[in-house]
C-alpha cells in the first residue's frame, strides 16, 4: 500500500457518512493540507491530517460528538474535516471551488466576496489537480 492510500477507508466511510461526493476530494485535501501526515503542524498553528486551527476543530468536533477529541488522531481529523466540508458545501449551493477556498480563506472572506490571495488560488487548483489524478485512477 502506497503511504498516501493509508487513510482511505476513513475518507470513504466519512465521506459517506457526511455525503461528501466524490470521496476523494477529502483525500485530495488532506494531500494539500498536510501530505498525510497526522502530526503535521503549520506555522499559523493549525495541526492534524486536516490542519484544523484549535477553534474549528473543537467547534466541530462537539458538534459531531466526538469523545475525548484529538486533532492528531486521524479519524477525528477526517470525521470534522468531512463535517465541515458538508456544512460549507451547503453554505455555497454545492460550489466546492467556494467550499475549499472557505476552508482555506475563512468562510467570513468567502462569505463577503473577498478576493482569494494566491495562496487560496494555489491552495484550490492544487486540490482541484489532485482530486482529477485520484478519480481518475
Amino acid at each position: 500500500m502506497k503511504p498516501e492510500d493509508r487513510y482511505d477507508s476513513l475518507f470513504q466511510f466519512y465521506a459517506q457518512e457526511h455525503d461528501i461526493v466524490p470521496w476523494q476530494l477529502l483525500k485530495a485535501q488532506v494531500k494539500a493540507e498536510s501530505s498525510f501526515d497526522p502530526m503535521a503542524r503549520s506555522t499559523v498553528g493549525a495541526v492534524g491530517l486536516a490542519q484544523f486551527m484549535s477553534g474549528t476543530f473543537s467547534e466541530w468536533s462537539t458538534r459531531l460528538h466526538i469523545a475525548n477529541p484529538n486533532p492528531y488522531n486521524p479519524e477525528h481529523s477526517v470525521n470534522c474535516q468531512a463535517g465541515y466540508m458538508r456544512w460549507l458545501l451547503d453554505n455555497f449551493q454545492n460550489n466546492v471551488d467556494r467550499a475549499l477556498g472557505a476552508y482555506n480563506f475563512g468562510v467570513g472572506n468567502e462569505m463577503q466576496n473577498r478576493p482569494w490571495p494566491i495562496e487560496t488560488q494555489n491552495y484550490v487548483k492544487r486540490i482541484k489537480d489532485y482530486l482529477a489524478d485520484y478519480v481518475a485512477l
